[in-house]
């Protein structure tokens, strides 16, 4: 929580350095204070249920930023990612003017400089994450950019992902699919998101570094490797990425611990320490949850990686289960699931949704493979949120008789309406 020492006061009646507060006696370093902080988590329920969950950093504009997007939700009828979209505005008493995002019209500062209003223009204003709930079913339509990640993420590719009743994305962080480093480019996927009604459900991290906009390298981002020059590199990579989220927000980065064969021993498992520790507090201040993923790899394995949290503490961390991953581990696979499932189960804030014939990652459509779903589904509603965001995350089809965009929507669209069904 916020326990920082520059959060207390220094110098009572002169305005702070970072925001121009007031400084105030009360706020002073003193035995047994708590600094004043801006805190603002926020659920509304709506007739018991959840409905909407939201937040922000930015110290005093915290509480603005949050209200506008509890406004924005609840009362003008917009959609989780328009509601954290729409520019904000904050005021604080002094200094005594009106901070507007530069998003707004010359016409919103006109009409408020004619009322007498002080105004001025700033960029943006806190760094809102947000979930909201479908009141119909509770269950949010999220696939994963992976299906196209060899194309070049556009507008028109968004489009028809929202067309084929998709309410969200996941955005597959290749530079030749998305420029994680480009902010133009993040802006602008920012603003078709927000013009198509999509929310930006998570990120995943890059899984290689890639030479150029065009191809990639094969060259892989590991947070488990041990020699120190390539980890910091890959972290600084893995650090790109994550700042992703002060052009375009999302809550969630997903990632791997190593590589698909990656072994465990001693030396890889204070790597990864020491990667996540830098990482969690560099994707903290950007509003943005680490999320490893388990994966068939045996640093990868659920029961690993829960004794890697047990051990390292590294209370920031939270897990992606893959299911589709679970269901290719060892022993019988009736079981398989289950085992992959209990170690995670109470830190788990997401989930991958394919399906295999538990022998290979061949992420097909739920039914496609082996899976037993109706199972699987009730395993999936143990996790403590009852409102888990599951995601579809299919494999790309390539060659000259692959199905085109339309098709392969069409074909995920299906299962996932058989998927929800069953889900009820």
């Amino acid at each position: 929580m916020n326990d920082e020492m520059d959060d207390f006061t220094t110098q009572p009646g002169v305005p702070n350095a970072l925001f121009g507060l007031i400084q105030s006696d009360a706020n002073a370093i003193a035995p047994g204070h708590r600094p004043l902080s801006s805190m603002t988590p926020t659920i509304l329920l709506r007739d018991g249920k959840l409905s909407f969950v939201t937040g922000s950093p930015g110290g005093p504009t915290i509480i603005s930023a949050t209200l506008l997007s509890v406004i924005n939700w609840m009362r003008l009828g917009m959609d989780a990612q328009a509601a954290i979209n729409a520019p904000r505005f904050h005021h604080q008493w002094l200094p005594d003017q009106i901070f507007i995002e530069e998003d707004f019209p010359e016409s919103t500062e006109k009409a408020l400089e004619a009322r007498g209003f002080a105004v001025k223009r700033r960029g943006h204003i806190g760094l809102v994450n947000a979930i909201g709930i479908d009141a119909k079913t509770g269950v949010q339509r999220l696939l994963s950019t992976y299906l196209f990640v060899s194309r070049k993420l556009t507008r028109e590719l968004l489009g028809q992902i929202a067309g084929a009743g998709f309410s969200g994305v996941e955005i597959f962080c290749s530079r030749a699919h998305f420029d994680y480093t480009s902010k133009a480019e993040a802006r602008e996927i920012g603003a078709s998101l927000a013009d198509l009604g999509l929310t930006l459900s998570s990120l995943h991290a890059p899984t290689s570094r890639d030479m150029s906009a065009t191809r990639e390298s094969g060259q892989p981002l590991s947070i488990c490797e041990v020699e120190r020059v390539r980890r910091i590199e890959a972290m600084d990579e893995l650090k790109r990425a994550i700042d992703v989220a002060e052009d375009l927000p999302f809550p969630r980065m997903i990632f791997h611990m190593g590589g698909t064969r990656e072994t465990a021993d001693a030396r890889k498992r204070d790597a990864a320490f020491s990667s996540l520790e830098h990482l969690i507090l560099h994707a903290k201040h950007v509003g943005v949850t680490i999320c490893v993923e388990n994966t068939t790899s045996e640093m990868g394995d659920p029961t690993y990686l829960r004794a890697f949290y047990d051990e390292t503490r590294l209370t920031g961390l939270r897990f992606n289960f893959d299911i589709g991953h679970a269901h290719l581990a060892d022993g019988p696979e009736e079981e398989r699931v289950e085992k992959g499932f209990a170690p995670l189960r109470e830190l788990v804030v997401g989930a991958h949704i394919h399906d295999n014939h538990g022998e290979k990652d061949e992420h097909l459509p739920p039914y496609d493979g082996t899976i037993d779903w109706e199972k699987s589904i009730k395993i999936l509603k143990t996790a403590p949120d009852e409102n888990l965001p599951l995601l579809l995350e299919l494999k790309e089809k390539t060659g000259p008789d692959a199905l085109g965009a339309e098709a392969q929507l069409g074909a995920a669209r299906k299962a996932w309406d058989r998927f929800e069904e069953e889900w009820g």
